[in-house]
């Protein structure tokens, strides 16, 4: 059976690009496109795609919330996320939702194949370095694990602070970023990275 396509993205170009590397591949065909959420979950009541491409973010009902509404109406058909959010917290976020794989936007073609034909094949894609600790840690910068070290010790924002020579504004920033990157949100949670593993 031919595998029919239906892309999600709100940038023409974008849709563009994937549908030739399909067309030029013979992956199958790209029977529908829209450029919202809310237009994809219209579409899938009218036509028959059996394989969906999805963005982030898009107008009216964003990637997430979209798949989320297929994967419950729709178990069965698969869902490849091609995104630029590329944080620990979203990835997890596609994986509990049930999402078959996820590349970044930066991919190459040969990404795009491999993960279409992975997932024909009934198994999950998730490029290399985009799983578990490794990609969590590979994502913190040096100055988000001294500070991370010094919340797992016990010291408060002012601390913390006082003993780098930042703003209580700067470290907040910067706690808000590693709960956006690592999904932890205690310093149990942080304690559990291993940050002093080799990434």
């Amino acid at each position: 059976m031919t595998t029919q396509f239906i892309i999600a993205d709100d940038h023409p170009i974008f849709v563009k690009g994937i549908t030739d590397i399909i067309n030029e591949q013979q992956l199958g065909e790209v029977i529908s496109c829209a450029s919202t959420g809310r237009e994809l979950l219209q579409k899938l009541n009218s036509c028959q795609a059996n394989f969906i491409i999805l963005d982030i973010n898009m107008p009216e009902l964003n990637g997430l919330e979209a798949a989320e509404k297929i994967k419950s109406l729709y178990p069965d058909i698969p869902i490849l996320v091609v995104s630029m959010n590329e944080d620990y917290s979203t990835i997890e976020k596609l994986r509990q939702i049930g999402v078959n794989g996820f590349i970044p936007k930066s991919f190459e073609n040969e990404d795009l194949q491999n993960a279409i034909r992975k997932i024909l094949d009934k198994q999950s894609y998730f490029p290399e370095g985009y799983d578990g600790e490794n990609f969590r840690k590979k994502q913190l910068s040096q100055r988000e694990i001294e500070i991370i070290q010094l919340i797992i010790q016990g010291n408060s924002s002012r601390e913390i602070a006082e003993q780098l020579n930042l703003s209580i504004f700067t470290v907040d920033t910067h706690r808000k970023n590693i709960g956006r990157k690592t999904g932890a949100k205690t310093p149990l949670q942080l304690s559990k990275l291993n940050l002093n593993a080799e990434a």
